[in-house]
């Protein structure tokens, strides 16, 4: 009797790729991630004073992951400062990102640059272009682009054997270098690697577990501060010999000062946690019922399918349910005690926010 096969889909991946602009699918995501210095001491030993990006490079390499360390380590001592009463040190600022131009303009322009060569077709919310095998897509609200090799992405053959996280960020960074021109890529730094497997079960057996495309991430940095959010992030995707197979971008350049600032603007993160989790109850949802397992500090970036002008500071917090059940919940708010700075980093989220619930009570809306 022949035998029954079931095809699963194991792809992690980033929430970049999860969206109305790709073809791929969505996962589940990876486990929290705690920061060595998290883990290894409470915030009151820390130095009240900003772990740079290049600092943390420096000790990982060129090629190495940096994680969501950057992130965590600063927010820890964000803390610190807190605790001992003292000043948090380092370079802040709000800052106005550059426009985003009209996304048929960008289209034109790139796909000369990709050597795509066909109709410019306007979308709902972005432009697109395909010569039947190059797809490049540039997205309205944010600029946002995809491009993919249509008979390559997501089509390649499972192997057992893959390259090492290191080899795989030098290859994207080679291709970073080729198809980012445009984007400031000093300031971007490696970030994660995914890679998409398949699993096969037959009989209901132990499933076969193969890696069939990898995906590299950059993120980006301000101040030698990580972005935090699902924005600011360029993802290189390739088969798992390195041959790229498409990329995506939200990467936008910051364009100038609007307020600079030092640490005496930032307000206790144990304050915005309980703003957050006062938020979370008016929303119906118990905070007794969830955990935090990560805390992130760093400049807000708002996904593709976001508007956005300015980035400021933000906490960020990452709650995981006690039963294992309910989904988890991620929350950010501005880490600044000034009201009109704070109603500055959250007109953004404000606009977005209304401009969603309009879609929703609008009569056959669609997003």
């Amino acid at each position: 009797m022949k035998a029954n096969k079931v095809y699963f889909v194991l792809a992690s991946i980033l929430g970049l790729a999860c969206g109305p602009l790709t073809t791929s699918g969505c996962a589940v995501d990876e486990p929290a991630e705690t920061a060595p210095e998290q883990s290894a001491r409470g915030a009151s030993a820390l130095e009240p004073t900003v772990k740079g990006v290049s600092e943390l490079r420096a000790r990982a390499g060129r090629n190495g992951l940096l994680r969501d360390e950057p992130a965590t380590v600063n927010f820890d001592r964000v803390r610190a400062a807190f605790e001992q009463k003292q000043t948090f040190a380092g370079k802040l600022g709000i800052y106005e990102l550059a426009p985003v131009a009209d996304s048929t303009v960008t289209l034109r322009t790139r796909a000369a640059e990709l050597g795509i060569n066909g109709e410019i077709v306007k979308k709902l919310n972005h432009a697109a272009i395909s010569d039947g095998v190059n797809e490049l897509r540039i997205g309205d609200r944010s600029g946002a682009e995809i491009f993919l090799l249509t008979n390559l992405f997501h089509q390649g053959e499972g192997t057992y054997e893959t390259k090492s996280d290191e080899d795989y960020v030098a290859l994207a960074t080679r291709r970073a270098e080729v198809v980012g021109k445009s984007l400031p890529l000093a300031s971007l730094y490696p970030y994660k690697v995914r890679r998409y497997k398949n699993a096969v079960a037959e009989n209901e057996g132990q499933p076969d577990i193969t890696t069939y495309q990898i995906a590299v991430a950059f993120n980006q940095s301000i101040d030698d501060l990580p972005l935090i959010g699902s924005g600011g992030k360029l993802v290189i995707h390739m088969a798992t010999d390195g041959t790229p197979v498409g990329h995506e971008s939200v990467v936008r350049s910051v364009q100038k000062t609007v307020k600079e600032l030092d640490g005496s603007a930032l307000s206790d993160p144990r304050d915005a946690q309980a703003e957050v989790e006062a938020r979370l109850a008016r929303r119906g949802v118990d905070p007794r019922q969830y955990r935090v397992v990560r805390s992130e500090f760093g400049y807000y970036r708002l996904g593709r399918d976001n508007t956005q002008n300015v980035v400021a500071p933000h906490y960020g917090f990452f709650y995981e349910p006690v039963d294992g059940v309910s989904k988890k919940v991620i929350e950010f708010v501005p880490a600044l005690k000034d009201s009109s700075l704070r109603g500055i980093a959250e007109r953004d989220v404000s606009e977005n926010d209304a401009r969603k619930a309009a879609h929703r009570t609008a009569p056959d809306a669609r997003r």
